[in-house]
């Protein structure tokens, strides 16, 4: 750890010497770090994961119960989005005494374990949140007996789901994987093809993979891959926007070039990034990068359903709405049609010809012309 120019580590006589840390993670100040770890913390052994407070300059006093079974590794830390748990992702099949296979989540709230549903195994070496409620797992997976690649769990209805083709039609293990802004419609794939044992790079364009790896030579490693925005853009294509490039570290080996420690790839060509060599003189590795913007991809395979009170008053607005079309489309007919017919007001009585005395002879000659009432008269 790096404060000015003050060099440290954690310290001594705590972590076993034979610890490799996999994944770091900084949330409020502490420092989350996984991996195949070992050792005493506060007089209590740990096993794959550590907390550190960062500010005390100590580990914190609550540490967690530790994983066991599987291979003993943690791959992946990240706090769910605003939410107080930690999701913690690897190869284990306890956390303390809690049955908690290769994913796990710890309240940092309550201190405590807390395990999703069954049906996952294996190994979970990358993931990815999208929105809040939906984490992307990939690595050498089993989900209910099937092995996949790829496969998600929904906090909300606390399931586990594959993407059919997605999750199966590669050559290998996923050892990393990156999105860019089509979500699940273009996915960056990498990891070690089964049948040659030579590092792969795919590309997932929303039905099909696509090796797109073919500069790179057999001995090469790929530790992790990114998507990057530019400044400056390049010729747009179907696999990359012209903003955005594709990441590859590791220790790579590119045809017509050599090695390379990191090499971007903007859709359909390749260039170096990165050269980096060790003390005697060998091609070195980078092990991943990361960028101070992050992305958020939304809510990815998860229906979003408009709530009963909203739904109501749409309904409600949609009825009045066609209430009014309609009378005001009944006025418009009937004034079209008075206006093609015509329209003449009845005669009125003048108050002149209402003043005007009628003659005794006039009056008469209309009741002479009226029919007699007679009444016939029973003796």
């Amino acid at each position: 750890m790096i404060n000015d120019n003050k060099v440290q580590g954690l310290p001594n006589n705590t972590i076993d010497e034979s610890s490799v840390f996999h994944q770091l993670y900084v949330r409020d100040n502490i420092l989350y770090a996984g991996g195949q770890i070992s050792g005493q913390v506060n007089s209590n052994s740990i096993s794959g994961l550590v907390f550190y407070d960062l500010t005390a300059d100590r580990y914190t006093s609550s540490q967690p119960a530790g994983i066991s079974g599987g291979q003993e590794i943690v791959t992946c830390l990240q706090a769910r989005p605003n939410s107080d748990q930690l999701i913690v992702a690897g190869s284990f099949e306890q956390v303390g005494g809690l049955t908690c296979n290769s994913f796990c989540f710890y309240d940092l709230g309550v201190n405590r374990w807390y395990s999703p549903s069954p049906g996952l195994s294996g190994l979970v070496s990358s993931m990815e949140f999208i929105g809040g409620d939906v984490v992307l797992f990939a690595g050498d997976i089993t989900l209910n007996n099937s092995q996949v690649y790829f496969a998600q769990y929904n906090f909300k209805d606390s399931s586990f789901t594959t993407f059919d083709n997605m999750s199966t039609l590669l050559p290998g293990p996923v050892n990393s994987f990156a999105l860019n802004d089509n979500g699940l419609n273009s996915v960056f794939a990498s990891g070690l093809d089964s049948s040659s044992g030579n590092p792969y790079i795919a590309h997932w364009d929303g039905s099909s993979w696509n090796r797109v790896d073919s500069v790179i030579q057999p001995g090469s490693t790929i530790a992790d891959i990114a998507v990057m925005e530019l400044e400056n853009g390049h010729n747009s294509n179907s696999v990359l926007p012209n903003n955005q490039v594709l990441l590859v570290s590791g220790n790579l080996v590119l045809q017509d070039f050599g090695n390379a420690s990191s090499v971007f790839f903007d859709g359909s060509s390749w260039q170096p990034a990165f050269i980096t060599t060790k003390a005697d003189g060998t091609s070195g590795t980078i092990n991943s990068f990361f960028s101070q913007s992050s992305k958020s991809y939304g809510q990815i395979q998860e229906k979003k359903y408009m709530k009963r009170g909203f739904v109501v008053l749409v309904a409600l607005a949609i009825a009045v709405g066609l209430t009014f079309m309609l009378v005001a489309l009944g006025l418009l007919i009937a004034y079209i049609r008075r206006k093609r017919q015509g329209y003449e007001a009845p005669s009125r009585v003048s108050k002149t010809e209402m003043a005007e005395t009628i003659p005794p002879a006039t009056l008469f000659e209309e009741m002479s012309h009226a029919k007699p009432r007679t009444t016939k008269l029973t003796p």
